[in-house]
């Protein structure tokens, strides 16, 4: 009796890992028949040379029986090229038996199992043809030139077919979500079939496979029922429905959303028509399902078959995404006399989950109590004149902030600096508003971030001061999930100021200690700050000695 391993025509994986011995009467028991894996099932193909009446057979994980599989508990027999049957192993503490077959003289038996060397049960099919199975050598298709009419492919075949033997065709439009299986007709090594036209756009992958298994079976179990296959090496084989008719296809580099529509930019390309000239007006591209306050600022040629559309946006709000909004490129500006309009885009409805309402800023200007002043009273305020007599302290910071479900803010922060006038600014201190408390009403909770004592800034405003105007500028930011929300006055900042004045001091130094002894011929040292003498002429009566003791005088 003559044993082959099939070789298939195929660069699928095409692994011994794991692989079995399918032995029996066919090969006297013996391990030449490695059933290999292939299509996710591992196979082997048979030759019969002469009759085998009743021949028994298992297959043998290893080639020592030490894991097997046979007939034992629910265990069935297959139904050549009509149903699988079901193996069980050893592995289950049961003591399968042999199942038992008869083979025809002449002919060739495909056996295709399922599952792994851990399995108690397996599934089987035995499928049974005149001659070797034919290998797959070449697929290929007419989609340059279908459109999207039904498309037309070619399967070339190693061999003619055994009457028992399909070529099938397996296909998908929705990226193997789902798929059909279509069976093609021919004769010799040419076999033809047609992939029902879909709508421009669809990206369609197919392979080939044959089988000897009824089209029932096949359509529930393909991989199972496969004899050989051409799946172009694991990439599949691939189209995109293209129209032979004028159509658009219309696409974003980014989702366009309600809060970033303004100055969004839509490609379009045309296809099966050009453009007529350069220049195209932008009343002759119409938005379709177009939320209020949206139109075309702009229309930017590429070249004759794309364009760059601008939208404008005003603002208006809408609740609800738009999932049909399409624009359409009058006939004006084709070379073609209709009108085209492209595929739909959606616009997504901006919803605020979290916000920045409100900041303030605190201040102590030595009363009892700090100041505080929310960031729009803050900016443009004048504290007036200071001296080393006033006190101004920057104290702290407060970010008020809320948040709805799907909503998150993780941080805030407060921003500052102070300067003098004509000089340059440096760079803003950061000050980490700590999450100070919260409240909440309904989906929405209000929180407050404060860094308040004993985490304060405490900035003396008024040390180390040069007389002039001083500004002290704030910003605040917070993070969320997403994105930064900032409170800077539309990046303006909120800057508040106070003049600093230096006041003239006199300090009086005695040379000796001041006593009733050392008094008369006393001589003190007088230092002016922040002033000058006028000259070098004093008159004694312009000095006045104040709290005096009686009989003293300059």
């Amino acid at each position: 009796m003559k044993k082959i391993l099939l070789l298939f025509l195929s660069t699928l994986l095409f692994t011994f890992v794991h692989a079995q011995y399918l032995r029996g009467t066919f090969n006297s028991w013996s391990t030449d028949d490695i059933m290999t894996e292939y299509f996710s099932y591992y196979s082997v193909t048979i030759e019969a040379v002469t009759e085998i009446t009743d021949g028994e057979f298992k297959v043998d994980q290893t080639g020592d029986w030490s894991l097997q599989w046979g007939y034992a508990t629910d265990s069935y027999n297959p139904v050549v090229n009509t149903s699988e049957g079901q193996m069980r192993g050893s592995n289950s503490g049961d003591s399968p038996g042999n199942f038992v077959k008869t083979l025809s003289a002449g002919k060739f038996y495909t056996f295709r199992l399922e599952g792994t060397d851990t399995w108690w049960n397996r599934k089987f099919v035995i499928m049974e043809t005149d001659a070797a199975p034919a290998g797959i050598v070449n697929v290929s298709d007419n989609s340059s030139t279908a459109g999207t009419g039904n498309v037309t492919v070619s399967v070339e075949t190693t061999a003619g077919l055994s009457s028992q033997e399909t070529v099938y065709i397996r296909y998908t439009g929705d990226s193997w979500a789902s798929s059909d299986i279509i069976a093609c007709t021919g004769s010799g090594t040419t076999y033809m079939c047609e992939i029902p036209g879909m709508i421009a756009g669809t990206e369609v992958e197919y392979y080939a496979f044959t089988s000897a298994m009824v089209l029932s079976f096949v359509s529930t179990y393909p991989d199972f029922s496969t004899l050989n296959a051409n799946n172009n090496a694991g990439a599949n084989y691939s189209y995109t429905v293209t129209s032979m008719d004028v159509y658009a296809v219309a696409s974003v580099l980014a989702e366009l959303e309600e809060n970033t529509l303004n100055n969004a930019e839509i490609n379009i390309e045309i296809f099966n028509d050009v453009f007529a000239d350069a220049v195209i007006d932008p009343a002759n591209i119409i938005l379709n399902n177009a939320p209020a306050g949206l139109d075309v600022a702009g229309v930017s040629f590429v070249d004759p078959g794309n364009i760059t559309v601008v939208l404008g946006f005003d603002g208006t709000d809408f609740v609800s995404d738009i999932t049909d909004f399409s624009l359409t490129i009058s006939a004006d500006e084709l070379t073609t006399s209709d009108p085209v309009t492209t595929n739909n885009l959606t616009i997504h409805a901006y919803q605020i989950k979290e916000d920045f309402t409100e900041a303030k800023i605190a201040l102590w200007d030595g009363g009892t109590e700090d100041v505080f002043y929310n960031d729009t009273e803050f900016d443009g305020h004048d504290f007036g004149i200071m001296n080393s007599g006033s006190s101004l302290y920057l104290k702290s910071g407060q970010a008020f902030t809320w948040k709805i479900t799907g909503g998150d803010i993780t941080s805030a922060t407060m921003n500052y600096r102070t300067y003098k006038q004509g000089e340059t600014p440096g760079t803003f201190n950061q000050k980490n508003l700590d999450w100070n408390s919260e409240t909440s009403s309904n989906d929405t909770t209000y929180q407050l971030w404060w860094n308040d004592s004993p985490d304060e800034i405490n900035l003396d405003l008024l040390q180390g001061l040069t007389a002039g105007t001083y500004f002290v500028e704030v910003y605040f930011e917070v993070a969320t999930a997403s994105t930064t929300l900032y409170r800077n006055n539309g990046g303006l900042n909120y800057i508040a100021e106070f003049t600093w004045e230096d006041i003239a001091g006199l300090t009086a130094t005695p040379s000796v200690e001041l006593n009733s002894a050392s008094l008369d011929g006393m001589e003190i040292s007088l230092e002016l700050s922040n002033e000058t003498f006028a000259d070098t002429d004093f008159d004694p009566a312009n000095f006045v000695l104040n709290n005096a003791p009686s009989g003293l005088t300059v």
